[in-house]
């Protein structure tokens, strides 16, 4: 529409150095900007500008036109399976839509745990939501129930649903979905297939290989980390590794890279296996050598030649990125040694970086908790929030509270001590903490405070517990802090917020008891 046009470039320039524009339309609309313009006096353009803005919108959504029916009745929604959560706490999930969002996570979960259903009123907004929450969308599909599957039907937007609740896909169902479904549907359809026929899944993607857009492609092979197995590396190696775009190479090798017994694994642990040897008597030596060129078989492999890392050279770049494909259970059958050891050996060569760099590459592309444990508590890595993320929350809790005894790291909570290794990896700690983790933070803040009554809590810190802290909790914690707040301790505001995201949380479990 050429009128919001006119008001965004107002907008964007600024009404202090240009009028406005002049706004001719007629009908209705006309007669109410004439009416509006003429009440603003010439100098508040501004105020002008926003209300011209808000009556814009207003009549947009008043004329919106509605889809209409082709004719076909409207199918009757299957019987509801669950009961839904009461009144209160759909005024809950009202205000974490609006307010909190960062709590609606934890209240689907809580809803899907006690076996009940969002409520019709609520169901929409939810689902739209979540349109591009897709990390929400799993939890959303087990507590919408069958009213929820209905609505989907009729809103290709909220398919989403369907993907994940509707029945399983025949042959005959998944080809012509395939055949016809946009790159949406195409995708999730290959996300369902690949958990229950993952060698469907590839034929389908294969059919079309040669003819679908590069960007897809890489949207494709997104889906193969689910159920990725032996049966994938004829696809992998002969089709996408060798694709014209970097993209689908690069997904095609960390894939490749996955797969135990793989070609491209094989060959990528013989070249690393001729660099790195351990000598001496009593093998505790690591003897590293470069590798000397980046041949066309290693480039297909997945190795740039020309990635650039100015704390390193060209060669040891190499040698980084080869060490981060290569799954780093390998060394202890290798040099059987723990990783532990390994890279205290290899802090002794002057190609520690490289190899530091790779093996935290690798732990991540493959997932190995007992690695990404290693790293986080014996090296510096800046990427001890993403490592820590693969772990399960139980074990993070350990590492986590492993690290804060080892270190004496608690003042990085107010900043006197700054440790950033421990505040991004208390930013990974985003699930609901075990009671026993929950009163050793509290208990570590309390000493905190009552330490220096000047100190500040990170803004961070507060938030972080806030919403993870467990909720059974709550009353002690109020309690303790109930001093620092009367005392006007120099963190005030910041636990007065903390206890009041707190109280929302325990009411949230409460209500849904109800």
């Amino acid at each position: 529409m050429a009128i919001k046009d006119d008001l965004v470039t107002g907008a964007l320039l600024g009404t202090e150095h240009q009028a406005l524009p002049e706004i001719s339309v007629g009908g209705q609309l006309g007669e109410l900007i004439a009416r509006l313009s003429a009440q603003v006096p010439q100098l508040s353009r501004e105020r002008l500008l926003l209300q011209l803005a808000s009556l814009l919108a207003l009549y947009q959504r008043a004329g919106k036109v509605l889809p209409v029916n082709d004719g076909d009745e409207l199918s009757i929604c299957e019987e509801l399976k669950l009961p839904s959560v009461s009144a209160k706490s759909s005024r809950h999930l009202k205000s974490i839509l609006q307010d909190n969002e960062s709590l609606l996570a934890e209240w689907l979960a809580a809803v899907a745990r006690a076996k009940k259903r969002v409520s019709e009123e609520c169901l929409p907004e939810l689902l739209e939501y979540c349109l591009k929450q897709t990390r929400l969308q799993e939890l959303v599909s087990q507590v919408a129930d069958s009213r929820g599957r209905w609505l989907a039907r009729y809103n290709p937007d909220w398919n989403y649903l369907l993907a994940r609740t509707g029945p399983a896909l025949d042959l005959d169902n998944a080809r012509q979905l395939w055949e016809t479904g946009n790159v949406g549907d195409r995708c999730r359809l290959l996300a369902s297939l690949r958990v229950t026929d993952a060698a469907l899944a590839r034929e389908l993607v294969m059919s079309t290989w040669a003819e679908d857009p590069a960007d897809q492609r890489v949207e494709f092979l997104d889906a193969f980390s689910t159920g990725l197995s032996i049966e994938d590396e004829d696809f992998l190696e002969k089709k996408a590794l060798d694709d014209k775009r970097k993209e689908v190479r690069q997904r095609a090798v960390a894939l490749l890279a996955r797969i135990p017994g793989s070609g491209l694994s094989e060959r990528m642990k013989e070249r690393l296996f001729s660099c790195l040897v351990i000598k001496g008597m009593f093998g505790k030596n690591l003897e590293v050598s470069l590798p000397e060129a980046c041949d066309k078989s290693m480039a297909r492999d997945g190795i740039n030649p020309k990635q650039f890392d100015s704390r390193m050279g060209e060669k040891a770049g190499w040698l980084c990125q080869m060490v981060g494909l290569v799954n780093p259970s390998v060394w202890r059958e290798r040099f059987s040694c723990s990783p532990s050891e390994l890279i205290q050996m290899a802090a002794k060569t002057e190609w520690s970086l490289p190899l530091l760099i790779g093996w935290v590459e690798a732990a991540r592309l493959h997932r190995d908790e007992t690695w990404v444990s290693v790293l986080v508590l014996q090296t510096d890595t800046a990427a001890a929030e993403s490592l820590v993320q693969i772990l399960p929350p139980d074990r993070r809790e350990e590492v986590v509270a492993e690290y804060l005894r080892k270190n004496d790291s608690w003042q990085a909570f107010t900043g006197a001590k700054y440790d950033h290794r421990l505040l991004s990896m208390f930013q990974a700690l985003s699930h609901t903490w075990s009671e026993q983790f929950s009163r050793l933070i509290v208990k570590s803040v309390d000493q905190l405070l009552s330490r220096d009554k000047q100190a500040v809590l990170f803004g961070a810190v507060t938030s972080r517990i806030a919403t993870s802290l467990t909720p059974l909790l709550v009353d002690e914690v109020a309690a303790s802090w109930q001093r620092f707040i009367n005392e006007n301790h120099a963190s005030k505001s910041l636990l007065e917020s903390a206890l009041s995201t707190l109280s929302l949380r325990k009411e949230m479990h409460d209500a849904l008891l109800e």
